[in-house]
């Protein structure tokens, strides 16, 4: 598990928008990129506890190496079985891209 250090405003919603390029890092075999909006990690339970970074972590480890599609339903599952019926303060955005080969 790896967190990327750069980053930026939304892509695709500020015109112009610029953004710092990282260094490139090998993608090995059924590698997962996953691209969330602080929603996702931000979604909070009845307590006021924040889903958070950990739980998304863990959540994708649990997710192992199932289809893009498959990872992305089960984060998006923690994430609302963690919030519950709790009211959603944000959207709640997520991407999953998979490496096949």
């Amino acid at each position: 598990m790896e967190f990327l250090e750069v980053g930026g405003p939304m892509l695709g919603g500020i015109s112009g928008a610029a953004f710092p390029s990282g260094s490139r890092r090998p993608c090995g075999r059924a590698t997962a990129l996953i691209s969330y909006s602080d929603g996702i990690v931000e979604c909070r339970n009845h307590q006021g506890e924040e889903f958070g970074a950990e739980r998304l972590v863990a959540a994708s480890q649990n997710a192992g190496h199932s289809s893009a599609a498959h990872m992305l339903y089960s984060l998006l599952g923690a994430a609302q079985d963690f919030a519950g019926t709790h009211a959603r303060e944000d959207d709640l955005t997520l991407m999953v891209a998979r490496r096949l080969e």
